[in-house]
């Protein structure tokens, strides 16, 4: 007898009726055990990860460890919360404090940023009981604009002028109260989703462990990857003979990427050779590159020879290539036409496993929310870096050496126009077309107050009855949907 398997029941269907069926009763009931063992391990491992909580709290005990640095309970605004569902707008907490601040310093690109904030004040519909412009410009017509418009504000916007240059003095001056949430908002921020700042500020509150949330923003290096392989990138590439006609222009209404015509160059081009790529224009500098559109592709299967297939998982050109930018604009802009700003997001539904742990990697803070506590309590550290690097300060060394999270809201969506790095940007008409969206979707009756205008107007109030937009357009157009089939 080979006794290698003796552990294994005996099949001997030479012994008696009896014993023959007791053995084939065994092995049926062995068949039923591992059929819904296999079942029941399929149905839990096929439940939704267990990512960051977005929309609830995890659960309390006497036995909850804090981290080093964690601020006092007392310190966290903690209301009960009351979440929508879909479109359903959120409910703020009551006796919630939320305040925007606004690293002002450019009145062409906060001007489009402005239609954003008016929006969001609580006066209006919103979860801003305040924004806070730091004027952070020795620019005489950025400083005169900006007075302009708070003048108009019946108290919504507050100015703080900051003496001495430098992002320390901007958090010492602007963040100064302990039990208010803080909204840090870059100024050229040109777009935000109507319910990015009520998510990004409920994520914070249900995740008490978090040093801060950050939206998901477009135009983002480290979140750039993430956008290309979630299907939220499309392929456009720049028009290389412009027609300055067709170009969008302030006022002109353009920003649809579905009244643009295909791409019709050359199939051979590698929009991925930066160190060229003025040469496609036919000049040696980018500098003189012309004023230019980009175009959609017919084929998407041409994303892979744009420049956006340079995006890598630790942001790789990103930041330095302007085109990458172009190219993600231009993207966003066909998602938010489709009314597709869900390709952005983790999970479908909001409060569902809708955020990405940053794991202490660099994050751009163009658009994020903090306790005033937080910054408080280690605005020292916040200031420390030798080269004002209050970016690294807070994404990198903080999370470390508190070991407390950098979560990122996939669901509150916004848009950065550019970097320094980004110069050219202006090369192409974006700017222009993020205008004409918020003037015509954002503030009511196209009162964008447009500090380049020589007629420029500013409402005799900007807490206003009008209603606002509660969500882009759905419409759905020809090329607003990857024909992941033609993908090679």
């Amino acid at each position: 007898m080979n006794y290698k398997y003796s552990f294994l029941p005996s099949w001997s269907y030479g012994q008696g009726p009896f014993q023959w069926r007791f053995s084939r009763m065994t092995y049926f009931a062995t068949v039923i055990f591992v059929t819904l063992l296999v079942f029941s391990l399929a149905y839990v491992y096929a439940e939704e990860p267990p990512f960051w909580p977005s929309a609830q709290s995890p659960p309390h005990s006497s036995n909850d460890h804090k981290p080093p640095g964690a601020p006092h309970d007392d310190d966290r605004p903690g209301p009960d919360l009351e979440y929508g569902d879909g479109d359903i707008p959120l409910v703020k907490p009551k006796d919630l404090r939320v305040v925007g601040v606004i690293f002002y310093g450019r009145r062409d690109r906060s001007s489009i940023l402005e239609c954003y904030t008016r929006q969001n004040l609580v006066s209006n519909g919103g979860w801003l009981d305040q924004v806070i412009w730091a004027q952070n410009t020795d620019n005489e017509d950025d400083l005169a604009w900006i007075d302009t418009v708070a003048a108009a504000s019946d108290g919504g916007y507050k100015l703080v002028r900051i003496e001495n240059k430098g992002y320390g003095n901007v958090y010492k001056a602007a963040f100064t109260e302990r039990n208010t949430i803080y909204v840090k908002i870059d100024d050229d921020v040109v777009f935000i989703e109507p319910q990015a700042i009520a998510k990004s500020v409920m994520t914070l509150i249900s995740n008490p462990q978090a040093l801060m949330i950050s939206a998901n923003v477009v135009n983002s290096p480290a979140l750039g990857w993430w956008h290309y392989h979630s299907d939220a990138a499309h392929s456009f590439k720049p028009e290389l003979i412009p027609k300055n006609p067709e170009l969008a222009t302030r006022g002109n209404g353009m920003w649809k990427t579905s009244d643009l015509p295909f791409w019709d160059g050359d199939a051979s081009l590698d929009f991925k050779d930066f160190d060229n790529f003025s040469n496609f224009f036919h000049v040696t500098e980018d500098e003189d590159i012309p004023k230019h559109r980009w175009l959609p592709t017919s084929k998407e299967s041409d994303i892979y020879s744009s420049s956006i297939a340079a995006t890598d998982a630790e942001g790789g050109p990103h930041l330095t290539k302007w085109q990458i930018g172009a190219q993600n604009h231009y993207s966003f802009f066909t998602n938010l036409e489709n009314g597709e700003l869900g390709k952005y997001g983790i999970s479908k539904d909001y409060g569902k496993g809708t955020t990405w742990s940053m794991r202490n990697h660099r994050l751009s803070i163009n658009f994020i929310v903090m306790h005033g506590a937080d910054v408080l309590d280690y605005m020292d550290v916040i200031t420390a870096h030798p080269h004002g690097d209050d970016e690294h300060q807070l994404t990198v060394e903080m999370p470390i050496t508190l070991n407390r999270p950098v979560l990122v809201e996939s669901h509150s969506i916004v848009s950065h126009f550019s970097y320094g790095p980004q110069r050219w940007l202006h090369k192409t008409d974006i700017l222009e077309r993020y205008f004409n969206y918020a003037n015509e979707n954002v503030c009511p009756g196209k009162s964008l107050v447009d500090p380049l205008s020589p007629n420029m107007k500013v409402p005799s109030s900007l807490s206003s009855a009008s209603k606002y937009p509660s969500s882009p357009s759905t419409s759905r157009v020809r090329r607003g949907y990857r024909r992941t089939n033609d993908i090679q």
